[in-house]
């Protein structure tokens, strides 16, 4: 667990290191007291694959709603949630941040090691609807919030067969990823007719599939069959919010996801794990780097049912 007096910014710099060695992709240290956007655009920052590929980080925090909810119980988190917001806000806007200015005015920073036009990363946020207002309050630091977004909605059955299948086929039984739609839909579907016209809910879709994938795991099984899905969804549920809240409090966090790719809009070269947290909080905060897609307010990622 992060140490209290440990910046938000600071947690993704040391998350980011690690999981650059995990995952044996060459990148360049941090510098002390560097922030997002001088790390981001310095002249000597690319970042390397494994096979020799130059990746384009792409971070995507999830559950951003808490940085307006945990993030605001007491002074002393409401003062690291807004110098968080105002370093990420620099990021998205390709801006250097005010103490940068001063340090390059005054020669502290040698202005010919950034690269000011430097396409650095990307940033997707992703959280509840009905957090969308305090994000439109972040609109002067942060314009790009407001022409950028994209409401996630029910999806088809067609499209949530889609989102089933394509991460990890081989962990799917012959009929398996039919069944887990029709089961999350609560409907029948049959023919591709029938099943396009399905409504599913895209979070109970993952929560459905992270457990019968951990059930897979616990059963040391190679596959997903059609008896696992045989159950009922509220078995399933009562599960995941056990295992989500339970009695006894807790300090930890669930990791989330870091993706570099390519390009945006190409394959996915790895995945990465990281935690963002808010010291001595029983609630779920997570923040997470992902390959780009689907968001509200470049705000809500698209995460594979299988991660």
């Amino acid at each position: 667990m992060p140490d209290a007096q440990v910046t938000l910014a600071d947690q993704v710099k040391v998350a980011l290191t690690a999981e650059f060695a995990a995952a044996k992709a060459e990148a360049p240290a941090f510098s002390a007291d560097e922030t997002l956007w001088e790390y981001f655009h310095r002249k000597d920052v690319d970042i390397w694959s494994a096979k020799n590929r130059l990746l384009t980080p792409v971070l995507a925090f999830d559950q951003f709603e808490e940085i307006f909810t945990l993030g605001r119980t007491d002074d002393a988190r409401r003062e690291r949630s807004r110098a968080f917001l105002a370093e990420l806000a620099c990021l998205v806007e390709n801006r250097p941040p005010a103490a940068v200015r001063e340090k390059l005015d005054a020669g502290v920073r040698d202005p010919l090691r950034f690269n000011y036009d430097k396409p650095s990363c990307q940033v997707i946020l992703s959280l509840r609807e009905d957090f969308l207002p305090h994000l439109k309050g972040l609109k002067q630091e942060m314009p790009a919030l407001v022409h950028n977004r994209l409401r996630l909605k029910r999806l088809s059955g067609t499209q949530a067969l889609e989102i089933v299948t394509r991460p990890a086929p081989q962990l799917l039984a012959e009929g398996v990823a039919e069944r887990i739609v029709e089961f999350v839909s609560g409907g029948r579907g049959g023919s591709a007719g029938r099943r396009a016209e399905l409504e599913v809910e895209p979070a109970l879709l993952s929560v459905i599939c992270r457990e019968l994938n951990e059930r897979r795991r616990a059963l040391g099984q190679a596959q997903i069959t059609a008896e696992q899905v045989s159950g009922n969804r509220r078995e399933i549920l009562t599960d995941f919010t056990s295992a989500a809240w339970p009695t006894s409090p807790r300090r930890c966090v669930p990791s989330s996801r870091i993706t570099c790719s390519q390009n945006p809009a190409t394959a996915t070269i790895s995945r990465w794990r990281l935690r963002l947290s808010f010291p001595e909080s029983r609630a779920r905060s997570s923040i997470s780097l992902s390959r780009g897609g689907c968001s509200a307010s470049r705000t809500g990622s698209a995460r594979s049912a299988w991660s």
